[in-house]
């Protein structure tokens, strides 16, 4: 009798905590999707901030004002959900602009709770899908493909270039991805300013081999960096019809996976040679480094925000929420993050120790857009085609200088270097798959048969 009471005592209690507005269930969905994709959301800071809600919840139960749990759950919501579903439908579902698609989510929203709250002040069937919702996070249900999965669904194949290196050696590869290089003489063929010289002269004097107007397969990083770690995709014209489609961000995850997981460092490990990324993505079978950056991590509202730079613990909280959007568009976020990663890439370019027998891959990030460096370089907002041309050669003059002072060091005479641009820049005055590349301490025989940037990863691998 005793037990059969105590059931009935707990299940009422909780009939009646799940039938009532509690902030600290609508936030839990938040909580643990922040906890599974941010490194460093520590169970403290979850301990923390579930006793704060739950405080709250206490308070707001002994007021019981619907109109203001109304307002309040329509704020949260839009405040914490709105830029997560937001992006995780951009492309697949609509096309619209945050604000307009804030307009839709509002008035939904605003629906839902005039209904549960004013209406039928019963919220159990939304507070126990939240539940459930939450839990199921901890579940990958979809699965992710394999490599060999990814290439027969894009019908992907190999284009390895077949060379004979006469003296094969274990100095060091170290490869320089430079993002949106446009070539020297397409700069100057246009700007005629002998400034836009100073990066081939330098490369000229340090005993580079150039490639001017080297050309690109691709003018998408996403296809043309996975084309070249994977011994060159474009064989198949997968690449190019999927290049076309203004949606082909919709098969982002499949194209990263191969850049994870790539055949160009499966190849190296079978020769004994360890691959190391300091680039965008990390490589699978790569060694792993300590305090790694990787952009592509840090896509959509993962950027870590101007506005809370000097506050680590609500950056961590709030990145997922509206205010990345708010710090991104008013307060330079977007910008903070990139310039973050091009002086994280300088500084790794001068202070990681080279080994033989190793293959080291590097992202510059410029001088791709958006064009900034801190307070040395303030971003320029402009939607003018010929003045964002002005900004990009000015950028890549600056970013440029920034990496022939790394480049001159002692290091870089003793490593084999190749620096190419992915791509050109994407304007009406340049040739977007147009760009340049680099290459010292290989063979020039070998450098002449490199067709494009995608047969990059052929010399590597039959360099090592």
């Amino acid at each position: 009798m005793i037990n059969k009471f105590n059931k009935n005592l707990i299940f009422d209690w909780y009939s009646n905590f799940i039938s009532k507005f509690k902030i600290s269930i609508l936030c839990i969905p938040y909580i643990v999707i922040s906890a599974i994709e941010i490194q460093d959301f520590s169970l403290l800071i979850c301990f923390v901030l579930f006793t704060c809600l739950f405080v709250f919840d206490f308070f707001l139960q002994k007021i019981d004002i619907k109109l203001l749990n109304f307002f309040i759950a329509i704020f949260t919501t839009f405040f914490l959900y709105s830029l997560i579903i937001y992006n995780d439908t951009y492309h697949t579902i609509h096309a619209l602009r945050f604000r307009n698609f804030s307009l839709i989510f509002l008035s939904i929203t605003v629906l839902v709770y005039a209904f549960t709250i004013i209406k039928l002040n019963d919220l159990s069937f939304i507070n126990t899908v939240i539940i459930i919702f939450s839990f199921l996070q901890f579940f990958n249900i979809e699965g992710k493909k394999t490599t060999n999965e990814i290439f027969k669904d894009y019908n992907l194949l190999t284009d390895l270039v077949q060379l004979e290196i006469s003296s094969k050696t274990k100095i060091p590869i170290v490869l320089i991805i430079c993002d949106g290089l446009t070539s020297t003489n397409e700069i100057f063929s246009i700007t005629k300013n002998n400034e836009d010289l100073n990066f081939e002269k330098f490369l000229k004097s340090n005993d580079y081999i150039i490639k001017d107007d080297f050309k690109s397969k691709s003018s998408w990083t996403q296809f043309s960096l996975t084309s070249l770690l994977n011994l060159n995709l474009h064989k198949s014209d997968t690449l190019n019809k999927l290049e076309e489609l203004k949606t082909n961000r919709i098969f982002q995850s499949d194209f990263r996976h191969l850049i994870k997981n790539n055949l160009l460092v499966d190849s190296l490990l079978q020769k004994n040679v360890k691959s190391y990324s300091f680039g965008v993505l990390p490589f699978f079978k790569g060694v792993q480094t300590k305090n790694s950056f990787y952009l592509w991590n840090k896509i959509k509202f993962n950027y870590e925000m101007e506005l809370l730079k000097n506050f680590k613990t609500l950056d961590f909280l709030l990145r997922k929420s509206v205010l990345n959007f708010i710090d991104s568009r008013f307060f330079g976020g977007r910008t903070y993050t990139m310039d973050k990663y091009r002086q994280y890439t300088l500084d790794m370019l001068e202070t990681v120790e080279f080994n033989e027998n190793n293959f080291y891959y590097f992202h510059y990030y410029a001088p791709h857009s958006p064009f900034s460096f801190f307070n040395d370089f303030p971003y320029v907002e402009s939607s003018d085609s010929d003045q964002n041309f002005i900004n990009h050669y000015k950028y890549r003059r600056f970013m440029m200088d920034k990496l022939i002072r790394v480049l001159s060091m002692e290091k870089f005479n003793n490593v084999r270097v190749i620096i190419s641009g992915d791509h050109g820049f994407r304007s009406d005055l340049t040739v977007q798959k147009n760009t340049m590349a680099a290459f010292k301490g290989f063979e020039e025989k070998s450098i002449e048969k490199i067709r494009t940037v995608q047969d990059i990863g052929s010399l590597i691998l039959y360099s090592m």
